[in-house]
């Protein structure tokens, strides 16, 4: 990865909350708070306090990323969730568990976050990736007729 220019991070003016249909059916909601420092926490139910989002506590699958709670709570299809914190988003706790909602992309949230941040005064560097990187899943996540795939390209601002 190369280094580009300085982007300001994003924090919550305001709690939101994201609700959609989950991955196996049925409505399913997530709450995203703005939290005191830049790191990113959850908090499940049943929990007295909210543990960090840190590789500990955390599962990668063959097909997703979950949390997973003190008490053997999970929150699955994380990716979709913490790929927010990659565009910028610092400062995050989140609450819900299970299945939050989905629909294959981060896009939905990302709008609702976006429109209720703002930019914070410390710049970060940008990283992008030196050449275009693609990864596709098994044919079971085949969407009309394409190929599911994450692609993630240079950037050039």
């Amino acid at each position: 990865m190369s280094s580009q220019n300085v982007f300001s991070p994003l924090r919550l003016t305001n709690s939101v909350t994201y609700s959609g249909r989950g991955f196996w059916g049925g409505q399913k909601s997530i709450t995203l708070h703005s939290a005191s420092h830049s790191e990113w926490s959850w908090l499940p139910s049943e929990s007295i306090r909210p543990i960090p989002i840190i590789p500990s506590f955390s599962e990668c699958t063959r097909s997703r990323i979950r949390l997973i709670g003190t008490m053997g709570q999970t929150l699955e299809v994380f990716e979709h969730i913490g790929a927010l914190r990659y565009a910028g988003l610092v400062g995050v706790q989140i609450e819900g568990e299970g299945w939050p909602p989905y629909d294959g992309c981060s896009k939905g949230l990302w709008e609702l976050v976006k429109s209720n941040s703002r930019e914070v005064v410390s710049p970060l560097k940008i990283y992008t990736v030196q050449r275009s990187v693609r990864g596709t899943y098994s044919n079971r996540f085949d969407r009309n007729g394409v190929r599911a795939c994450t692609e993630i390209h240079p950037s050039t601002d």
